[in-house]
């Protein structure tokens, strides 16, 4: 097979399964809502791991900012409550 038609050979199904479920388990991840986010940032006292100011604006650059701040937030706030909880 020439290179080129390499990349126009169909994707093979695992990999597709295994995007698949990336794809329906990173949608399905208990995350602070947006609206949270906001009103947490808008505190005299922002908490730990929370990036201050929040991305803003419209744009897909925006958006990806704000879901990776998102997702940074969710893992130091995930540190903490493990560090908190009694190990069993």
């Amino acid at each position: 097979m020439r290179p080129t038609l390499l990349l126009l050979a169909p994707f093979p199904r695992v990999y597709q399964l295994t995007l698949d479920t990336c794809r329906s388990e990173y949608q399905n991840l208990p995350l602070h809502s947006v609206d949270d986010l906001r009103e947490l940032a808008a505190r005299p006292d922002p908490p730990a791991g929370l990036q201050v100011p929040l991305p803003a604006g419209d744009t897909q650059e925006s958006a990806h900012e704000l879901m990776l701040a998102r997702l940074a937030f969710e893992l130091a706030e995930r540190k903490r409550c493990a560090r908190l909880s009694p190990v069993v």
